[in-house]
């Protein structure tokens, strides 16, 4: 049996997972009054993370970062316990990011992929709320790269050619 209508001003239309009349007008009913369905587990989330990836056809060094990440959230969810996708709540998140060994550039970067896929579990329904936004990312003091001074420039013109030979 299929749920299909109106819940809470959002179209809905899903799989009530029964043949049973009696226990989908149940399902129907705790849904109207705002019990929510069994939560999506991790590992379904994290593979949909991957599927929605490969089908936007995120290029090659997109997927290289992707990969090792979905990888990661999935040992830390397993060694927590994590079955859940809503059990990996905004302390479990600071705790996985206090194990990266990353720089702060690339643990901003990190951070910035994890909070992209937390919003993609809030935009697919599977949570109320991003709980990785409150998330700050770390302090990064990356020095600009400043123009060639004018000796550096004098010098440089001074240079005469490689000869490469050809």
């Amino acid at each position: 049996m299929w749920a299909r209508g109106v819940l809470n001003g959002s179209p809905i239309r899903e799989s009530l997972k029964t043949r049973s009349w009696t226990k989908a007008k149940e399902l129907a009913d705790e849904m109207e009054e705002g019990k929510a369905a069994e939560p999506v587990t991790m590992d379904f989330a994290l593979n949909a993370v991957l599927s929605e990836a490969v089908a936007r056809k995120r290029c090659e060094g997109t997927m290289r970062k992707i990969r090792p990440l979905i990888a990661s959230l999935r040992a830390y969810s397993t060694s927590h316990n994590l079955v859940y996708l809503p059990e990996f709540d905004l302390n479990h998140l600071r705790a996985f990011r206090a194990s990266w060994k990353d720089n702060a550039l690339s643990a901003s970067k990190k951070l910035e992929r994890v909070k992209s896929i937390w919003k993609f579990f809030v935009e697919s329904g599977w949570l109320e709320k991003n709980t990785a936004r409150p998330i700050e990312p770390p302090d990064c003091d990356d020095c600009p790269t400043l123009p060639f001074s004018d000796a550096e420039v004098q010098r440089i013109w001074n240079t005469p050619p490689a000869s490469g030979g050809s």
